[in-house]
C-alpha cells in the first residue's frame, strides 16, 4: 500500500534538522516516528521474530504491510518471506535498517496459566522454557524503531493493552492478548 502527503514534508526537514533522524545519531534518541515518516511513498515493511505460521504477519499483510518473518523452526507453511533463525541472535547480527517496524511474539510458555494444567497432568513437571521477552525488549530497543511485543495475560509487558479475538470482525477466537510498544 502506498501512502504519499504533500503536506508531510516541512515535518520531514524539521525532524532532519531537529537531529531526531536515525541518520543524526548520537545528539537524541531516535524518533521511531521519524523513521517511518521517512519512507511514506513507499510499501512499509515490517519484521515478525518469533512468526511461527504467520498468524500476526497475515495481520500486517491485509494492512499493506511488506512482511518478513524470522522464527528458530521451520514454518514450511508460512506465505510470507521467512528467515530461519533464532530471533535474539538475528537482532543482535543482522543489518535491520531495511524494516520500518518490528513486531515480535516470544514465546509465552513460561508465563501462560496453562502451565500448571501441564504440571498437574504430569506428575507436577512441566518443561523449562526460555523467558525471552526481557531480552527481546532490550534489543529492540537498541534498535530505535517502532515496536509491538505481543504475549499472554501474565507475561511481564510494561504498559501493555489487552486485545480479545472477539473485539474484531471475523475472529472467533477468545483469547486475550496483550501488547507492549514503544509508540
Amino acid at each position: 500500500r502506498r501512502v504519499s502527503s504533500s503536506s508531510t514534508e516541512g515535518k520531514r526537514k524539521a525532524r532532519r534538522n531537529s537531529g531526531s533522524i536515525k541518520e543524526h545519531a548520537g545528539s537524541s534518541p531516535p524518533d521511531p516516528e521519524a523513521d517511518i515518516q521517512e519512507r511514506r511513498g513507499s510499501t512499509l515493511k515490517i519484521l515478525d521474530l518469533y512468526c511461527k505460521a504467520g498468524g500476526a504477519s497475515a495481520g500486517y499483510a491485509r494492512a499493506g504491510f511488506e512482511v518478513v518473518g524470522v522464527d528458530i523452526e521451520d514454518q514450511p507453511n508460512y506465505p510470507y518471506k521467512f528467515i530461519k533463525m533464532d530471533a535474539i541472535e538475528f537482532l543482535k547480527t543482522q543489518d535491520i535498517s531495511e524494516y520500518d517496524a518490528i513486531h515480535a511474539s516470544p514465546p509465552c510458555q513460561a508465563h501462560t496459566r496453562a502451565k500448571h494444567l501441564s504440571a498437574a497432568r504430569n506428575g507436577g513437571k512441566y518443561r523449562d522454557h526460555k523467558y525471552l521477552i526481557q531480552a527481546t525488549r532490550e534489543l529492540l530497543q537498541r534498535t530505535g524503531k517502532p515496536y509491538v511485543i505481543e504475549n499472554v495475560v501474565v507475561a511481564p509487558l510494561i504498559k501493555p493493552i489487552a486485545l480479545n479475538g472477539t473485539q474484531f470482525k471475523n475472529i472467533y477466537t477468545q483469547r486475550r492478548r496483550m501488547f507492549e510498544s514503544n509508540i
